[in-house]
């Protein structure tokens, strides 16, 4: 019954790992992919940069610097910020650059000549409908080709039109999801969250760029052509993970392909204590629910193309991350506890410690050694260590010797799951 127990605790874990070691491997072959994305220089498409603000006083100001010095033709650019009813001075401090400032709820328009011809504000003055509504308002307004939609406290890189671009020209694009940096600060988490950033957006969309299908454009950096954007509806209002439910619409509702690209980076900020991070992975968990179950009718049904197929595991094996984690550790911990002998076990701490090694070894590579500490720290020390004794030691480890029937050893695996 314990082996059983063990069996089906670490099981899901197995699965988790094996999806993820498939991206880490097919990362590696986007670089041939990479080289068909060359810029027409006679190609430049017109973009619009949507921003929907909601108390942004404190950042907004450098969210539209970093648009003013981009490294694109401004006749060929515009900015819409969109003032979602902050009570802070978010519309004064844009109303310094916006050459138009709207008033959604009387669509009144003054024109301040200071302005800059290329940035518009739209005031709401009745807020707190979400960052969808806020999004899609903007959307309305954009009177260009493509658009760009960032949050208010991103900063975009000079080259992102430039690079942007390179992919617009090919008809069957729809979207392209760029590189959201997380900037260095000096939070304890800073390091991790880093690391972490690179390893799911650098590797894993990599390797999904090779699959041919994405199931998320990040609302951090998302682009859409605008008349794909149109045919799908825009941003929906009934998830909190509003971005990925757009995504699929485009993946399972039309034949468009969506595209990752390393170059087109932004620059955000990221929680800096547990409690803020904490909100944030659970407001995501909860919106990967509720797109799940908006989406469910759909799954397996060829029809709706490789996101309703074969992309469905790696979907399910984002959301089970957490859980699939948990219970192995669980798995480990009955083990230890009953003496259990399992060959079940013995595969999972063998492909656990290589799956380990392969995904920071990448991660310092990619990194080029910067945040390999906190990559090497951020699945547990204690969890590595146990993970390699099953490695290079065996079943021995969960049999009769004296480590591992001893109240250290349970406490050393207690300590493994807590971190």
């Amino acid at each position: 019954m314990e082996n059983l127990l063990v069996n089906v605790l670490i099981l899901p874990g197995d699965f988790v790992l094996l999806l993820i070691v498939s991206l880490i491997v097919l990362a590696a072959f986007n670089r041939i992919k990479y080289r068909s994305y060359t810029l027409n220089a006679r190609h430049k498409p017109t973009f619009s940069l949507i921003v929907p603000a909601h108390n942004e006083e404190a950042v907004i100001e450098r969210t539209i610097q970093s648009f003013i010095k981009s490294n694109y033709p401004a006749s060929k650019k515009e900015m819409i910020i969109i003032n979602d009813g902050s009570l802070d001075n978010t519309g004064e401090v844009v109303s310094k650059y916006a050459k138009t400032i709207l008033d959604s709820a009387t669509n009144e328009t003054r024109i301040n000549p200071n302005g800059r011809a290329n940035i518009t504000l739209i005031n709401k003055s009745t807020g707190g409908h979400g960052k969808s509504f806020a999004s899609n308002e903007g959307g309305k307004r954009a009177i260009n080709d493509v658009l760009f939609f960032i949050d208010a406290d991103v900063e975009v890189d000079s080259n992102a039109f430039r690079e942007a671009a390179k992919h617009l020209e090919d008809p069957t694009v729809g979207a392209i999801g760029g590189y959201v940096v997380v900037r260095k600060n000096n939070s304890a988490l800073n390091g991790f969250l880093r690391f972490e950033s690179v390893m799911a957006q650098k590797v894993m969309r990599s390797g999904f760029n090779v699959l041919g299908v994405h199931y998320i454009v990040p609302g951090g950096c998302a682009i859409f052509k605008k008349d794909l954007w149109n045919e799908v509806g825009g941003y929906s209002s009934n998830s909190l993970a509003e971005d990925t439910d757009l995504t699929w619409k485009v993946l399972t509702e039309t034949s468009r392909e969506i595209r990752f690209d390393k170059d087109i980076k932004v620059y955000a900020d990221e929680p800096q204590t547990l409690i803020s991070l904490w909100n944030q992975r659970l407001r995501w968990s909860r919106g990967n629910l509720e797109v799940t179950l908006n989406h469910k009718h759909k799954v397996g049904k060829a029809k709706y193309g490789k996101g309703a197929t074969y992309l469905y595991a790696y979907w399910i094996a984002s959301i089970m991350v957490p859980v699939a984690f948990l219970l192995a550790s669980l798995g480990i911990f009955f083990a230890a506890l009953f003496h259990v002998n399992s060959e079940v076990l013995l595969t999972l701490t063998t492909f656990v410690g290589f799956s380990f090694y392969l995904n920071w070894v990448v991660g310092a590579i990619v990194t080029k050694g910067e945040g390999a500490l906190e990559g090497l720290i951020s699945p547990g020390i204690p969890m590595l260590i146990l993970f390699t004794s099953g490695l290079f030691f065996g079943r021995g480890i969960y049999e009769s010797s004296s480590f591992s029937h001893s109240p250290a050893y349970l406490v050393f695996v207690a300590w493994a799951m807590i971190i």
